[in-house]
């Protein structure tokens, strides 16, 4: 469905997919089954855009009106809707749908929910999704950032909104000098 609606969400949603994964596996999380989910979640986080309007897709969120910005958002429900109605789909690729652009912080959407109701796996999406938005092209935005480029954009700007063990974790896989005060972090054992 969504490679039908837009290649460029599709290939997003296969890269998320597959960073989750590495991201998992660079935590030591080793259940297959939590793996599949993982990149089931990653595959599926963005389902709900297949009902909103290209036009509406292809633009940066600054230049989206109120109204346009309400009905992006909105990806979150629809996507947790559809996956819902689906049977056999782990209620984590549900969460993942329907949490994976809540922060850390508890300001995101669509729910503002703090850190301890963020499924794990909804927080290892968000972490990896954020870093696709950078390093992948799309039309509504002009550059695109290196990995280590955009490591450095999530910790500087992000770091408050997204779980810093697996930011950790996504910079040790690329390489990237992991900051002092992530250093100390263990791997999050909140899903094995």
């Amino acid at each position: 469905m969504l490679k039908n609606h837009s290649d460029l969400i599709y290939a997003h949603s296969l890269a998320v997919g597959v960073y989750a994964s590495l991201i998992a596996r660079q935590l030591g999380w080793r259940s297959q089954s939590t793996l599949f989910k993982i990149s089931m979640a990653g595959l599926f986080h963005d389902i709900g855009k297949k009902e909103i309007p290209k036009t509406i897709l292809e633009k940066a969120r600054m230049d989206m009106t109120q109204e346009e910005v309400k009905i992006y958002e909105s990806h979150t429900v629809r996507g947790k809707e559809i996956l819902s109605q689906v049977p056999g789909i782990p209620e984590e690729v549900v969460f993942a749908a329907a949490q994976h652009h809540e922060s850390m912080a508890g300001c995101g959407f669509p729910f503002q929910i703090p850190r301890f109701r963020i499924q794990p796996i909804s927080r290892l999406i968000c972490i990896a999704n954020e870093f696709c938005n950078l390093v992948l092209k799309s039309p509504n935005k002009e550059d695109v950032s290196t990995a280590h480029e955009a490591l450095l954009k999530i910790y500087t700007y992000k770091k408050e909104d997204v779980e810093l063990s697996f930011l950790k974790a996504l910079m040790e896989i690329f390489n990237y000098p992991v900051p002092a005060d992530l250093l100390k972090l263990s791997k999050s054992k909140d899903v094995a």
